[in-house]
């Protein structure tokens, strides 16, 4: 082949061919990045992120002959080899088996194009981080992320230290030594195997390299685009952890990481607030996030661009007197908040959909209680109706025995204390107990204070649209989410009637995957028509009742919830997993067996375990765990 094809170097932004271009040649990707659009109905669409040494781009028109069905733009600055349809021709005549690894390849890309329409994420990630912190607080951060990142991605991940001080540097704390590799060669940037006798290796499988900050100013600097490319081809991960200035060599990282990381000492500094204003000059913000480190004990949510996490000053310096850096057992906020962290940045967001249906809503609790024991933990929820009612008290920092002990204090008195009925022009039942009762719970918490995201669904009554809830009072929102019609008044709230969430998304697995779900999973409560129970109708006991036929309401109920319950297995199915308990023996308005009930959602989420642990690497057996010690965290 090498008499057959010609090189090219392409910078960022350049534009390989055009959706519609005759497919003339094609290219074998060397370095860089390549990314693949479609136009369809006037929107830009991406195929596929094409990043490994040896990717193809083109093949479909030069196997088919047809104009190319993609623009190819590099994302990256790119190294290729060209091969023309000439030159290809020829080389196809002599050996036909060329094409076996073109049409491999146009398979995995028709593949990967068809998941539910989302791009995939890239193989492998860069993050920059910058650290204007004290020594021993960015030995012990940097080795944590850099462990959580391990555990939950269970994927090969590198620190990349570069530290301007010795006292700064991680590898000591780990003991793999301190000495910066002052022997390195221009050509040890140029692969991953020739990067491979720099780096050390933690038993926990955490990979290290060590560079010397001046070094890579001065003799290296112009290599590091081949350093780049090598990091981005031999590991899955990459976290350079940098200092608290902007240097030559960290605007190199900064222009080149999928992500920017500036951590935020506490209490704010003004160095931290500078260099974040520095960066964005260049970076785009949407790229930078803000690690802010709070001395409060509690994890609260992650708005975009900000992860919180509790810390306090002089934190790494008594992780360190301990002889290891590793988070001590009572610190398990911030491990939990590095955690959630590591998934975020590995794209392994876990979201939970809590669909609708009153008391069999409680199934809920125990599924959650479950998924906790086995260590699994929600970045973020979204509920309608019931569904929005436990998951709102579960994103305020609610675990399952309190969830457990509010649901068993739902006596038929209580519930009966909670209707407010009036005049039946609405709704028979005016909901202002019910929002007190809320309150109780949740105070007057807004969405901006919940520990978790959280997200409600509602119905415009006027328009019939679905308002997805997640600015304001929480307690408003759930009220609004949970108003059943015909029972409940319609709620006025933000300038809308709004009804119950469940009549347009029962199952809000749309919600919680544009919230940013990596890993969805759907709670359906609605069960089948034909056992569906309703409260005080009975079944036909005699031949002469078959005769009747239904009541009026009955009728009316059973159309309600035959196309609630279409819709709700419409919803899940964007979930990767979903829960369905068994809750045939139970009726909606049975809210006094709620140990029952829990227990009917434990049975099911036990079931459902294994599949549910297939979707999450930290629970892959084959891979190593890194060495910390155990923790007993609660899920904030």
């Amino acid at each position: 082949m090498h008499d057959h094809v010609r090189p090219r170097s392409a910078p960022a932004g350049d534009v390989l061919f055009r959706q519609g271009d005759p497919g003339d040649a094609l290219f074998v990707l060397l370095s860089g990045q390549v990314r693949l659009t479609r136009n369809e109905n006037g929107n830009e669409r991406q195929i596929a992120l094409l990043g490994r040494r040896g990717d193809t781009i083109g093949e479909m028109s030069l196997l088919t002959g047809s104009a190319r069905p993609v623009t190819a733009r590099v994302e990256k600055e790119a190294e290729f080899l060209v091969l023309d349809r000439r030159e290809f021709e020829i080389v196809l005549k002599d050996n036909p088996q060329v094409a076996l690894p073109l049409a491999r390849q146009l398979s995995e890309q028709l593949a990967q194009s068809s998941r539910l329409g989302r791009a995939p994420p890239p193989r492998h990630r860069l993050f920059a981080f910058f650290t204007p912190l004290p020594g021993p607080d960015r030995v012990v951060l940097a080795i944590n992320l850099g462990m959580s990142l391990l555990e939950q991605s269970r994927q090969r991940v590198l620190v990349v230290d570069i530290a301007d001080q010795p006292e700064d540097r991680l590898s000591p704390a780990l003991g793999l030594g301190g000495e910066d590799d002052r022997g390195v060669h221009p050509e040890d940037f140029h692969s991953p195997e020739s990067l491979g006798r720099l780096i050390r290796r933690h038993v926990s499988g955490l990979e290290f390299l060590i560079l010397a900050a001046d070094l890579l100013e001065e003799k290296l600097y112009s290599h590091l685009y081949p350093l780049v490319t090598a990091l981005g081809q031999g590991w899955d991960h990459v976290i350079v952890v940098l200092g608290g200035k902007l240097t030559r060599v960290g605007r190199v990282f900064a222009e080149e990481a999928d992500r920017v990381l500036v951590a935020c000492p506490p209490p704010p500094v003004q160095s931290a607030k500078a260099l974040c204003l520095e960066l964005e000059s260049f970076v785009p913000p949407a790229q930078i996030d803000r690690v802010e480190l709070r001395a409060e004990a509690q994890v609260r949510r992650n708005r975009p661009g900000h992860f919180k996490i509790p810390w306090s000053i002089g934190f790494g310096r008594r992780c360190l007197s301990e002889g290891h850096p590793f988070l001590p057992a009572e610190e398990a906020n911030t491990h939990r908040a590095l955690d959630r962290m590591a998934r975020h940045l590995a794209s392994l967001r876990i979201g939970i959909a809590m669909g609708s249906g009153a008391a069999l809503g409680y199934s809920i609790i125990g599924i959650l209680r479950v998924l906790e024991r086995n260590g699994i933990y929600p970045d973020l929820i979204a509920g309608s109706s019931m569904g929005a009612l436990i998951g709102s008290f579960y994103a305020a920092g609610k675990d399952t025995e309190e969830l457990e002990r509010i649901a068993l204090s739902i006596t038929k008195a209580k519930l009966w204390s909670l209707i407010d009925f009036g005049l039946p022009w609405q709704g028979i039942v005016l909901g202002r107990e019910v929002l007190k009762f809320l309150k109780s719970i949740l105070g007057d918490a807004t969405f901006d204070e919940l520990r978790l995201p959280f997200a409600c669904a509602s119905t415009d009554i006027n328009t019939g649209a679905e308002r997805v809830l997640r600015h304001g009072g929480v307690a408003e929102a759930v009220r609004a989410s949970l108003s059943l019609p015909f029972f409940f008044q319609p709620y006025l709230h933000q300038g809308r009637f709004l009804v119950d969430g469940g009549l347009v998304n029962p199952v809000p697995s749309s919600i919680a995957r544009a919230m940013g779900a990596d890993v969805c999973l759907a709670v359906n409560i609605t069960t089948k028509p034909e056992v569906k129970q309703f409260p005080g109708f009975k079944g036909p006991r005699t031949a002469l009742d078959r005769l009747k036929g239904p009541h009026i309401f009955k009728v009316m109920a059973k159309t309600l919830y035959t196309m609630q319950y279409g819709i709700a297995r419409t919803g899940a199915q964007d979930a990767d997993v979903v829960l369905a308990p068994d809750l045939s023996d139970f009726t909606w308005m049975e809210f006094h067996r709620a140990r029952e009930i829990i227990r009917a959602g434990e049975e099911n989420a036990e079931h459902m375990l294994p599949k549910i642990k297939s979707f999450l690497p930290f629970h892959a057996d084959q891979c190593r765990v890194p060495l910390r010690p155990s923790l007993v965290v609660k899920p904030y």
